[in-house]
């Protein structure tokens, strides 16, 4: 991959909601191994962007292109809360064809620093319905980096996270970077913001 090249584009894109017009022909590029954070209000469309960038929400008008392995991290987990931790990192680590011979002892490896890092050990048997809202975006976090992404989109990734954690978070974001990873932190606001090669504000459907 050409260094100087996008990983993910968009252009114009347009999102409304009964009416009203949350995003205003956005345009946006991320590139190889640099930290963006995207600030605004709540409900001036930061999760409706991300939502968009990420797949799961279709724009009115515009176009998205992604040219990389991509992870998403949503503000509300999309955990299965019948299951078990393990259990319901198999079936995303099933989603992500991480079952395949040539990944199985690549996986084994990653999985075991994921859960190490995030403080997670220990709770591979827990009922997800069971656990705490920050031991629940800890597992949201090991689920999205599962399959090693290029580009990680995170939605308020550490709000619930106790501080031990959110350390080791950065400690780990850090390690990313260094591997030529991308990263897209929405948040209301962002502490850290030496850590960011630029951050955007989202205010009226427009970015500044």
């Amino acid at each position: 991959m050409i260094k100087d090249t996008p990983i993910l584009t968009a252009n114009s894109i347009c999102k409304s909601f009964g009416g009203k017009a949350v995003l205003k022909g956005i345009n946006i590029e991320l590139f190889r191994g640099k930290f963006y954070g995207l600030v605004g209000e709540n409900g001036s469309g930061k999760t409706t962007m991300l939502n968009i960038l990420a797949g799961f929400w279709k724009a009115n008008t515009g176009t998205v292109e992604i040219n990389c392995r991509t992870g998403f991290c949503p503000q509300e987990p999309y955990l299965f809360s019948n299951l078990t931790v393990a259990e319901n990192i198999t079936l995303f680590s099933l989603a992500y064809g991480l079952n395949r011979k040539e990944y199985l002892q690549k996986y084994e490896e990653h999985r075991k620093i994921l859960l190490e890092t995030f403080n997670l050990k220990g709770y591979e048997k827990s009922i997800c319905s069971k656990l705490s809202e920050g031991t629940r975006q800890k597992l949201n976090l090991v689920i999205s980096l599962l399959h090693d992404p290029d580009l990680l989109l995170l939605d308020e990734p550490y709000s619930s996270l106790d501080w031990d954690t959110y350390l080791r978070f950065w400690d780990y974001s850090g390690k990313l970077k260094q591997k030529g990873k991308t990263l897209l932190i929405v948040s209301h606001f962002i502490y850290d913001k030496s850590r960011m090669d630029k951050i955007w504000e989202l205010s009226n459907g427009d970015l500044l």
